[in-house]
């Protein structure tokens, strides 16, 4: 169900609706704290995903001037690090090493 909502986030019209990114971000993330699922290829593909399309849509607003574009680029930044971080803890990543990479990544592309 995660990957489905993951892959979800990458459709065109969703892409355009900054209010649904959120909330589809915030489903996901309290699907993943609510889970008894374990480590799988899925999880791990979910996370890798989540990071991709975190990059696609910060690059987006990146040159935006617009304060509202840039309130939920914010708000939706905060719920994609939020899901991230509860996706990690299924994949038991040793003190999250490996997603703080991920993440730090991402940022520094923006620098």
């Amino acid at each position: 169900m995660i990957s489905v909502l993951v892959k979800h986030l990458e459709h065109k019209a969703i892409l355009k609706q900054p209010e649904m990114q959120l909330s589809i971000v915030e489903v996901i993330s309290a699907l993943a704290e609510q889970s008894r699922a374990q480590a799988s290829a899925a999880t791990i593909g979910a996370i890798s995903d989540l990071v991709r399309h975190m990059k696609k849509t910060l690059q987006i607003a990146l040159g935006s001037k617009d304060l509202e574009v840039v309130k939920w680029n914010d708000k939706l930044r905060k719920a994609f690090d939020a899901c991230i971080v509860q996706l990690s803890k299924k994949v038991n990543f040793n003190s999250n090493l490996t997603v703080l990479c991920h993440l730090m990544f991402v940022y520094l592309m923006f620098l």
